[in-house]
């Protein structure tokens, strides 16, 4: 009997024997998971401190490049006054005059039966490769003040962005080309509001490279496809 109790103790203990590995398991677990959670925190004063140093150096990039002089070879154009009964044909020809001693040919006007075409040539206006504007809002302050004054009897107003084709169609390239194409044509919608135009008549939209005005082979053709073209109706 008393055997038989023993053995009876020793199978009891036994069967209690996983309990311990069990528990060194769950205790191993949980501190590969504090190291691992250790290992990937994020420490928020730290990026934040980062994020707003690299955000300042930005700023002061841009703030020094705008600050650089710029040639201006053109001065701002005298402002014009039209009947008012005037049209598309009468905004044409004030147009035309303002902008015909402006020095490389910054401005292409177009007339047809139906609209109007602007195009506002990208070393007029921007940075290369940017949305910022250089001088680009004397000439716009121009075109609103000519605009203003037909403005009543103006049906809509389309501003296109376009870019040129440098042979690259990588997914960063193509994807760089469609917003800038969007967001320089959003900045020239943003400079005619500010002088008064209703934004209601107006709309934009980003062509990238796929309507370019001449060809892509030249960097005589690529400068003349960067443009942002107003057709006014």
């Amino acid at each position: 009997m008393r055997r038989s109790h023993e053995e009876h103790e020793g199978s009891h203990e036994n069967s209690e024997r996983w309990l311990l590995t069990y528990s060194d398991v769950i205790t191993l677990l949980l501190a590969l998971f504090i190291i691992l959670y250790g290992m990937s925190a994020v420490d928020y004063k730290k990026m934040s401190a980062v994020s707003e140093g690299f955000q300042r150096s930005l700023h002061n990039d841009k703030k020094k490049q705008e600050e650089q002089p710029q040639e201006n070879n053109a001065a701002e154009p005298e402002p014009v006054i039209l009947p008012v009964d005037s049209g598309l044909g009468e905004a044409f020809e004030a147009l035309r005059d303002m902008f015909k001693n402006q020095n490389e040919n910054k401005v292409d006007l177009t007339l047809t039966n139906d609209y109007l075409l602007v195009t506002l040539k990208e070393n007029a206006l921007f940075f290369p490769d940017s949305a910022t504007m250089i001088q680009g809002e004397i000439i716009i302050q121009s075109i609103a003040d000519i605009l203003s004054q037909i403005y009543p009897a103006v049906n809509h107003i389309t501003i296109s962005g376009h870019t040129a084709d440098t042979g690259r169609h990588d997914t960063q390239t193509e994807s760089n080309s469609w917003r800038l194409s969007v967001e320089r044509a959003l900045a020239v919608l943003n400079a005619l509001t500010k002088m008064g135009l209703n934004p209601e008549k107006m709309s934009i939209e980003g062509r990238s490279h796929y309507n370019p005005a001449t060809t892509n082979e030249t960097e005589e053709g690529r400068a003349k496809n960067r443009r942002v073209v107003l057709t006014i109706i």
